[in-house]
């Protein structure tokens, strides 16, 4: 089944019985018409946009079931149906069949849910293109916009009918040329998307924020502090519903990231504002933070032998959903959305306060990066670091504070210095990252006073030396000095 490669709008001026004839003219073919009546289209992805960026159209026409459809922006696609068609704002794969669209939909959402970006009622019919046999060789998809007033004619030819329904479009557009209403690139997905204020790709879990050197500092701080609160608002649907527990972790490091940037760039801002902020983002990062830690603790313990039972699985889910509750609760109360809307009040300031005698983020970004990786290094030069939970956990957390300013700053920085500089920290942060998922999951068993655990499981593993040999290796020193000389001389 071929999707939207040719289609084109029409003005509604254009009735169906015009363009029924206009098809046959063009194929010499039998045609008859199905009429499907109005209906309500939704346009789906995931929140990531895997199916777009694989020129992949998911949408769901409920009329009166609600039917899938899945194509790409040539070739053919597949067709199936919603097994519960009760409308939401989601769905999963495991709601679609057959089962073999269902699989196809899982691989490439990797198990996330899909999430509703638009919908609109049309008006569908299907002008069927016939041989002398009555053999179906594809369909024009008519759809009327009740709203705008187009009709979006859509061919979908069947396997081997390629060719002959590319010719009878550019036919079609030639015949209708006065009455086309759109331009050829704005098919009717990208339009739905423009008349709800989305567009493609406009939401990404990295950075993507791209700053000019001499900007002031507080403004380019208030431009990333302005995109992770969008980050950060866009998964608290999908995380306060639990569609995907990518979610929550996305809103989460959304946070953890703003949270870092509030802190190195606290001298340029408001300095009482912004504790105040940051705290508070400690707060609601917390409360995310416990269902995350409980998402990963029930992953961890599905690979430990000695844990892997129903007990302790029950037991660690009941605390997921006591964590889940009061996220909810607080929802509720309306505690995020004051947050999230005191974070975006600060951000839009600092954005605004734009004085040209400033000092630029140029210079600022060298010195907050020069200061993260130092307290870095004074933390791992600690005597019997190797042996301390504690300081290792300090370690991580500055790391993860100088990851977030590397990403932050990306734009400004000579992008294969800087893949350099992050791949000597990484072997350091997969490291302590390992062994902080240990610690939480140690400390979620205590809480539930799970017995008889193999302390060897939570022991410190071989390998802290190497990964601290290799962040404080003179060639890493190196490395990030000729990574801050970069941003230095471009300043200048």
């Amino acid at each position: 089944m071929n999707n939207y490669a040719d289609q084109f709008a029409l003005s509604s001026a254009v009735g169906i019985s015009e363009i029924a004839a206009a098809i046959e003219l063009a194929s010499r073919r039998i045609t008859f018409f199905e009429n499907l009546g109005d209906t309500n289209l939704e346009l789906w992805d995931t929140a990531d946009w895997r199916f777009h960026a694989r020129s992949l159209r998911i949408e769901i026409l409920r009329s009166p079931r609600a039917e899938v459809i899945l194509a790409p922006s040539d070739g053919y696609g597949q067709v199936g149906n919603l097994k519960d068609p009760i409308s939401s704002g989601h769905e999963h794969h495991e709601n679609i069949e057959p089962p073999g669209l269902a699989q196809r939909i899982k691989d490439i959402t990797g198990d996330r849910a899909l999430i509703k970006f638009a919908d609109f009622r049309t008006n569908v019919g299907r002008i069927w293109v016939v041989d002398d046999f009555e053999k179906r060789l594809g369909l024009f998809e008519i759809r009327s916009h009740l709203e705008a007033s187009l009709r979006w004619i859509i061919p979908r030819a069947r396997t081997g009918y390629q060719l002959e329904f590319d010719a009878i479009s550019d036919s079609l557009r030639h015949i209708f040329e006065p009455w086309i209403s759109m331009p050829a690139d704005l098919d009717m997905w990208r339009f739905a998307l423009l008349l709800t204020g989305r567009r493609p790709f406009d939401y990404t879990s990295s950075f993507s924020v791209k700053l000019s050197r001499g900007t002031p500092a507080a403004a380019a701080i208030g431009s990333l502090l302005i995109y992770l609160h969008s980050a950060a608002s866009k998964n608290l649907e999908g995380m306060i519903n639990d569609l995907d527990p990518e979610f929550t972790h996305d809103f989460r490091v959304s946070i953890r990231r703003a949270r870092s940037i509030i802190a190195a760039s606290s001298p340029i801002l408001d300095n009482q504002l912004a504790k105040e902020l940051r705290n508070s983002l400690g707060e609601l990062a917390g409360l995310a933070g416990q269902v995350r830690d409980l998402d990963v603790a029930l992953d961890s313990v599905a690979t430990i032998t000695e844990l892997n039972n129903e007990s302790t699985i029950a037991a660690l889910k009941l605390l997921r959903s006591e964590a889940r509750d009061e996220l909810f609760r607080l929802y509720s109360q309306g505690y995020i959305a004051d947050v999230l809307r005191r974070w975006h009040q600060f951000a839009i300031g600092a954005y605004l306060s734009r004085n040209n005698m400033a000092t630029p983020i140029s210079e600022v970004a060298r010195s907050q990066l020069l200061e993260a990786r130092s307290a870095m290094l004074r933390v791992s030069n600690k005597k019997k670091i190797e042996s301390d939970h504690e300081a290792l956990h300090d370690l991580r957390k500055k790391a993860k504070a100088l990851r977030y300013l590397l990403e932050g700053y990306s734009s400004l920085l000579d992008q294969t210095k800087a893949e350099i500089a992050v791949r000597d920290l990484k072997v350091l942060q997969d490291y302590l990252g390992k062994l902080q998922d240990r610690a939480t999951l140690l400390a979620l068993l205590r809480r539930l006073n799970v017995e008889d655990i193999d302390p060897e499981l939570f022991e410190i593993p071989p390998g802290v030396g190497k990964a601290l040999a290799s962040f404080k290796s003179k060639e890493a020193e190196r490395h990030y000095k000729e990574l801050l000389d970069t941003v230095r001389k471009s300043s200048h």
